[in-house]
């Protein structure tokens, strides 16, 4: 019989005990029971998530109710090995998974279709991001150090994206964004060295900060559409041999041009 004096303490201990036990068929009710009977904060539901035996039911059970009786709807997460029973946490508006680098699967996101905002900094074992295709309502998703990363293309259907971070990540192309992103504000390519093409981000109308540090760019020939940009990053764009194009970006007020070995003002 489950105490109502129970301290949230002893509660949470037992919550623990309770969830890596192999049959948990009874076990999670009764910890899901105890854990609301003691109002355990999400806070502490999730710091255990990682340990249940069953994490999907234990994410259904457990944190779900949890993040829905304290109104949260923004949970970071940090070092995971795995998503599993993410999908239940259909609540969430802003969510921050930073350095899963075990993390391989998105599949668990897909039924997060209320997300606004999406970080997936660090998540160096990620590569296809088809399963981010269905959340339409991001307005900032952030890719930073997602280092497997290539294929964009499961993005173009995200039409609200306001900020998009790549940084760090195996993009080579750009194809199909300036149709795409038509609310665009910021984009970050800093450090994708195969991203040699400017040109594909022409169209990119809303476009006002446009980070292409690091990249294999050579210059901005055949650039346009981008006539918002009023900041610009070609720091260290060692194959940089003119600024051909620039003119794209009459608004321009803010250029980066460090550690670039370019020959011409051109353009």
């Amino acid at each position: 019989m489950l105490l109502k004096g129970t301290s949230p303490s002893r509660a949470l201990e037992a919550v623990g005990e309770l969830i890596i036990l192999s049959d948990t068929s009874e076990a999670l009710p009764l910890a899901a029971e105890l854990a609301e009977t003691a109002e355990l904060s999400h806070g502490e539901l999730k710091v255990l998530w990682p340990t249940a035996a069953d994490p999907d039911g234990y994410c259904a059970m457990l944190l779900a109710p949890a993040l829905v009786r304290e109104g949260v709807t923004d949970l970071s997460l940090y070092g995971m090995t795995s998503l599993c029973g993410l999908r239940h946490l259909t609540m969430l508006r802003t969510l921050t998974v930073f350095r899963c680098k075990e993390v391989t699967d998105l599949t668990e996101l897909a039924a997060l279709t209320d997300l606004v905002e999406l970080d997936l900094d660090g998540c160096a074992g990620v590569h296809d991001l088809a399963p981010l295709s269905g959340l339409t309502s991001l307005t900032t998703l952030g890719l930073h150090r997602c280092r497997a990363v290539e294929d964009t293309r499961p993005l173009l259907t995200l039409r609200k994206l306001q900020d998009l971070d790549l940084s760090m990540t195996k993009v080579r192309s750009a194809a199909g964004f300036g149709a795409a992103f038509l609310d665009l504000r910021r984009l970050n390519l800093q450090g994708c060295r195969s991203f040699k093409n400017a040109h594909d981000l022409s169209g990119l109308g809303s476009l006002t900060d446009l980070n292409l540090g690091w990249t294999g760019v050579r210059d901005l020939d055949g650039l346009s559409g981008v006539g918002a940009v009023d900041s610009l990053d070609l720091t260290s764009c060692k194959r940089l041999t003119s600024l051909k194009g620039i003119d794209a970006m009459p608004l321009l007020t803010e250029l980066q041009l460090e550690k670039c070995s370019w020959r011409s003002a051109a353009g």
